[in-house]
């Protein structure tokens, strides 16, 4: 269940030593353009617009003589705009501030579902409201001292590859979708060397310790501004060299909830990225995992088997893989994933684990199919027309596009010429852990479990996405880069998808992307 599987924010690395991204062909990310500008002023941001056009396919089972709800949201145009300023006012300070302006749906259809539960409904951006027009991602000081880095402010929260804590601008991993929120806390954090003062040599100079304390400012389980309460304190070690980056922390994280209702949760997460430079084959090989498990309790959720609530236990992980034959252009990218799920949603345990929003793999099956089916689900079973009083923490129930109970295997072929003309070709192949169960259809037929359609299938086969992409890029002097692009992606739905007999299934859903980039 997605809010009761996210500590997620509580995972702190800085940028600072956390995993350097490569330039993803558009631009270099902001830590790299903040690396490369050796002033004491730097200015970077991006413009985004995105096109996209989606299948229309339906999201419950028609009732006799009712029609069938679809989602109805089939084109739609987004834009996004974000600025970057860092200061030096000396050579062991710097400020930063990150903003997004005018960022969200531009124009096409729109839709209710979900404007009071999701991160991103689809309704039309309001330019009357501050919130939209401006919304600040960071504003921190970081002091290089000489006992250690001390920063303070808001800060978008990254560790790892990013499924647990992901800072919404991780350009480089997302191929057919874009990040688009981040967490975001308001953050004490002390980085320092401990074996320095005890030893010399690399070992000591690679070795850190990370402690600070949060109060969460926004993720997908606690937003300060609606009134809710997360703080959480956090400690890592991490060793970190050119080739290699590995990390471990523990998080502790306590919640209160503008309603009452509580979380408290703890987190475990270890992570490595190791690269390799073949200089003879001028090639890259990069490999990465990062395994993550949360436990605690909660009062967001309560079922007749647990009127004081429910314990939390949930385990994630994911692998990357990653050649680049560079005077080829090519790269080509295996990762396999895992998010538990839970068979038995009323009992006093939840299982699930749900990657962070920001965690992409595909553009269509967890974004858009799963995501849009969780959010109806909720939907229906708060209408006090078809469910009277519903049940606590239903809210929950919606993914917002994350993975969650899956097994997954993504692969992305690309290539990359010398003048700028890119082509990626991806698969992504999905299973479910336990049963694929909607709440309002499992109600409607007894209780046992069934998907959206009412079906009791025992298939666990979620389908088979695939995508294909082409853009170009030109960049003006180093200094602008622009990139337009067009992709496309269709899923087949596996058997998890199938209707009632067999009668009627989701059916294949494609979705067309057009894409327009300005980077400075």
């Amino acid at each position: 269940m997605k809010g009761l599987a996210v500590v997620l924010a509580a995972l702190f690395v800085l940028p600072m030593i956390g995993l350097a991204d490569e330039p993803t062909g558009l631009a270099p990310t902001h830590n790299e353009r903040d690396e490369k500008c050796k002033g004491a002023f730097c200015f970077s941001g991006f413009y985004k617009h995105r096109y996209r056009h989606l299948t229309d396919f339906e999201l419950e089972a028609n009732l006799p003589g009712e029609p069938a709800d679809a989602h109805g949201v089939v084109g739609q145009g987004l834009q996004q705009l974000r600025a970057r300023i860092r200061y030096n006012p000396h050579k062991t300070v710097s400020l930063v501030a990150e903003v997004d302006l005018f960022s969200g749906n531009l124009y096409g259809d729109t839709s209710s579902l979900g404007s009071d539960f999701l991160l991103a409904p689809d309704e039309r951006l309001d330019f009357t409201d501050p919130l939209a027009m401006a919304q600040l991602r960071q504003a921190y000081v970081h002091w290089q001292s000489p006992i250690g880095v001390f920063r303070l402010g808001q800060q978008a929260s990254h560790f790892g590859l990013g499924i647990l804590a992901n800072g919404g601008s991780d350009e480089g991993h997302d191929v057919f979708d874009d990040p688009q929120f981040g967490d975001l806390v308001e953050r004490v954090v002390y980085v320092t060397k401990p074996l320095k003062p005890l030893m010399t040599g690399s070992f000591a100079d690679s070795f850190l310790f990370i402690g600070g304390f949060d109060l969460v400012f926004r993720d997908d389980n606690a937003n300060l501004i609606d009134g809710d309460i997360a703080m959480q304190g956090v400690f890592s070690l991490m060793y970190k060299t050119k080739p290699l980056t590995a990390g471990v922390y523990f998080a502790i994280r306590e919640q209160e909830d503008s309603d009452g209702d509580t979380l408290s949760v703890q987190a475990y997460d270890a992570f490595f990225q190791f690269k390799h430079d073949f200089k003879t084959l001028n090639a890259r090989l990069t490999i990465g995992a990062e395994a993550a498990m949360i436990r605690g309790e909660s009062t967001r959720a309560m079922y007749e088997q647990a009127p004081d609530g429910v314990e939390v236990q949930g385990m994630g992980a994911a692998f990357q893989l990653s050649c680049e034959l560079r005077d080829w252009g090519l790269e080509a990218r295996y990762e396999a994933g895992y998010a538990s799920g839970d068979n038995d949603r009323n009992d006093d345990l939840v299982r699930s684990f749900t990657f962070d929003p920001d965690y992409h793999v595909g553009m269509i099956l967890f974004q858009e199919v799963m995501g849009r089916i969780t959010a109806n689900t909720v939907e229906t079973l708060r209408d006090p027309a078809r469910m009277g009083q519903p049940p606590k923490g239903v809210e929950l129930v919606a993914t917002d596009g994350a993975i969650t109970n899956a097994i997954y295997l993504n692969h992305v072929l690309r290539w990359k010429s010398t003048f700028g003309l890119g082509v990626d070709v991806g698969f992504l192949w999905a299973q479910s852990v336990a049963d694929v169960i909607d709440p309002w259809a499992s109600a409607q037929y007894g209780g046992y479990n069934v998907n959206h359609l009412g079906s009791t299938t025992n298939s666990h086969n979620l389908g088979m996405e695939v995508d294909a992409g082409v853009s170009y890029t030109h960049t003006v002097k180093d200094a602008v880069a622009f990139k337009a692009g067009l992709q496309y992606g269709a899923f087949f739905p596996g058997g998890a998808f199938e209707g009632q007999d067999g009668q009627k299934s989701l059916g294949t859903v494609s979705k067309l992307r057009a894409t327009l980039d300005i980077a400075w």
